[in-house]
């Protein structure tokens, strides 16, 4: 499931399943590697003696996606927390009734206090909204433990460098409730769309 679906009207949400179900069935789609190659950027960067020069190697070998990945990199290095070194994370799978949500695409960073964050990266050029990034937060703080024990999960809209982070006192029943309502409609959206 893809983080662009929560929240959408009705009908644009199944015309969105649709096409992704047409790209996953088919075996000569290339898709989901559109944004591979900033991601895996992305995720060394900050393991690196020079972020942006690691960042402009991958935009230097991505000439269809120049644009895109320029300002993928550019706001990301304009967040990046200075004095943070990056460490590794692990891939985790969130599951609810028939659909499962890998996480594996995640950045994560020791910050100069010795604090932990995972972050997910938001790529796509439409804003990311908040409800949307707070549903997302939510799925991957339950799985917090295997992806990097003791980490704050963080949203990042990488096109703006606008972090996202759930709040103490957000309402996680509620979040909760709302993801798994959500979940459901897109599970059941996958198997009713041709």
């Amino acid at each position: 499931m893809a983080a662009d679906y929560l929240g959408k009207d009705p009908v644009a949400g199944t015309r969105m399943v649709k096409q992704q179900k047409e790209r996953y069935l088919d075996p000569d789609s290339r898709a989901f590697e559109g944004y591979r190659a900033i991601v895996s950027g992305l995720k060394s960067a900050p393991m690196s003696i020079d972020p942006r020069q690691t960042l402009d190697n991958v935009r230097r070998h991505q000439d269809w996606q120049v644009a895109a990945f320029r300002q993928i990199s550019d706001g990301f290095l304009d967040w990046l927390p200075r004095g943070s070194s990056g460490i590794k994370t692990q891939p985790a799978t969130w599951a609810d009734s028939n659909l499962q949500v890998r996480i594996a695409d995640t950045v994560g960073l020791r910050l100069r206090s010795g604090k932990t964050i995972v972050v997910v990266p938001y790529l796509k050029e439409e804003e990311l909204a908040k409800p949307t990034a707070e549903m997302v937060l939510v799925i991957v703080e339950d799985k917090i433990a295997e992806i990097c024990p003791e980490a704050t999960p963080v949203v990042l809209d990488t096109r703006r460098g606008r972090e996202f982070k759930l709040r103490s006192n957000a309402n996680r029943d509620i979040l909760r409730a709302s993801v798994h309502a959500q979940t459901s409609a897109y599970a059941d959206c996958w198997a009713r769309v041709a």
